[in-house]
């Protein structure tokens, strides 16, 4: 028995009992002791994280379902799930550098559990995690388009007008090896081990603050000079599996 079954078990004897009380003089002392319930379920947080081949897999699976933006924009571009939830075609915008291209999400708002429960302008986990994100190659070429095939203008929408929220992403999500809380994770070490990207290109795009005071007070790099920097640290072969 679950700790709520238990609970509502409870309520009804105790219920029973003042009744019998009440109208029949019955003891019901006992129904006002203090039982041991069961312990609430804990939800474990799986560590680990996906490969690059893994999620290419992965991508396949969700593609063409109103996960593949969230999807995308996680796995390849290191959103929070919530952010990717809230992901909107006006904040999505084309980047080229040396003819490379980039799928530069603006990130601003986020989802909470519910469908449609998209949180103000500016509400999420830190101020520094307001950016703007790179989602690169074929993958950020996927979510353009994405973003140009939205009606709602919502990625995520899953044919109400409104974006779904974490609730019915996990569903919809089901039973994959790693839950979608590790897209982001897993973006961060494919990123710094597949593709050979330094901290101080992964921390902005993590909207992380960088380390020290020069860090902290003074870095502020812009889309186009993250883009450059992007390239100009990404491993050989990783560039021809993305572009």
């Amino acid at each position: 028995m679950s700790k709520e079954q238990a609970r509502s078990a409870l309520r009804m004897m105790r219920k029973a009992a003042g009744f019998a009380a009440k109208f029949a003089g019955a003891d019901a002392q006992w129904a006002g002791v203090d039982y041991d319930l069961p312990a609430g379920a804990v939800r474990e947080r799986k560590s680990g994280t996906y490969t690059w081949d893994e999620a290419d897999a992965l991508w396949l699976e969700v593609r063409g379902t109103p996960l593949e933006g969230a999807f995308l924009a996680s796995m390849f571009g290191g959103l929070r799930v919530g952010e990717a939830l809230a992901m909107s075609a006006q904040r999505l915008a084309r980047v080229e550098v040396r003819g490379f291209r980039f799928c530069a999400v603006g990130v601003a708002c986020q989802m909470g559990n519910r469908d449609g429960e998209v949180t103000g302008e500016g509400e999420l986990k830190n101020p520094q995690s307001v950016r703007t994100a790179l989602v690169p190659g074929r993958y950020g070429d996927a979510l353009l388009a994405l973003g140009g095939a939205s009606g709602s203008g919502w990625l995520s929408d899953r044919g109400e007008g409104i974006p779904m929220g974490h609730g019915s992403a996990r569903a919809m999500w089901g039973r994959k090896r790693l839950p979608m809380q590790n897209l982001r994770p897993s973006w961060r070490t494919m990123a710094a081990y597949d593709w050979g990207l330094p901290d101080h290109v992964l921390e902005p795009l993590m909207g992380h603050k960088m380390q020290g005071v020069t860090g902290k007070h003074y870095l502020r790099p812009d889309t186009a000079q993250i883009a450059e920097l992007f390239l100009n640290s990404l491993d050989e072969k990783a560039r021809l599996r993305i572009f």
